[in-house]
């Protein structure tokens, strides 16, 4: 071949140096890792040159998805109080995790990692919204501590601690120690300000 057909090629622009073109072969070579989350597309005007005469030519890429982050949740941990006299069926609290990858791998959905203490409460698994199946004591059991998981589409999971506080409602009446009536014979020359009996009554709410 002759000098005139020696071509040699360029990136004009658009590279953001993240390519290069060998300028012998015209291979177009990444100079640094791809991040799709970073940049999705790009668009190079690439020229060939043979000295007298160049062409160019508009490239444009289009950087794939990889599932390379997990599901991030918006606290390291939860806490939620809840009053003991909540009905069943109430919504009580919500999780919130999102994904950076794109298509299914940065849909996320929701699940409990263990039984959840009986089944208290129900993780929706598409919304994280937590619901009360059944009516909570405070002086049986006073907190709960559970453990969600977030999944993307590609399988990838992250997981965060939610604890439920039950807090305490006056729900209990004094209860007196002994029978629902007292006897007691008195004589009549007891004397003013003698005690008779001592009465004693306790309430199970703190």
């Amino acid at each position: 071949q002759g000098a005139n057909a020696l071509v040699t090629y360029t990136i004009v622009s658009g590279a953001d140096d993240s390519f290069r073109i060998d300028p012998e072969s015209g291979d177009l070579i990444a100079t640094r890792r791809l991040d799709r989350e970073r940049r999705s597309e790009y668009s190079l005007l690439v020229r060939a040159d043979d000295g007298r005469q160049s062409s160019d030519m508009r490239l444009n890429i289009t950087i794939s998805d990889v599932n390379d982050h997990a599901p991030r949740f918006s606290r390291p941990a939860y806490s939620f109080d809840i009053p003991e006299d909540t009905p069943p069926g109430s919504i009580v609290a919500a999780i919130l995790a999102s994904d950076s990858d794109s298509g299914s791998n940065g849909e996320v959905t929701y699940d409990l990692e263990e039984a959840a203490e009986d089944d208290t409460f129900l993780l929706n698994g598409v919304t994280g919204v937590f619901n009360v199946t059944r009516p909570l004591d405070y002086e049986s059991q006073r907190f709960y501590v559970l453990t969600a998981v977030a999944r993307d589409g590609g399988g990838v999971a992250s997981r965060v601690r939610v604890y439920f506080n039950v807090l305490d409602v006056n729900d209990n009446a004094p209860a007196f120690a002994a029978a629902a009536a007292y006897s007691r014979s008195v004589s009549e020359s007891l004397a003013p300000g003698a005690s008779i009996l001592t009465l004693s009554a306790s309430d199970a709410d703190d």
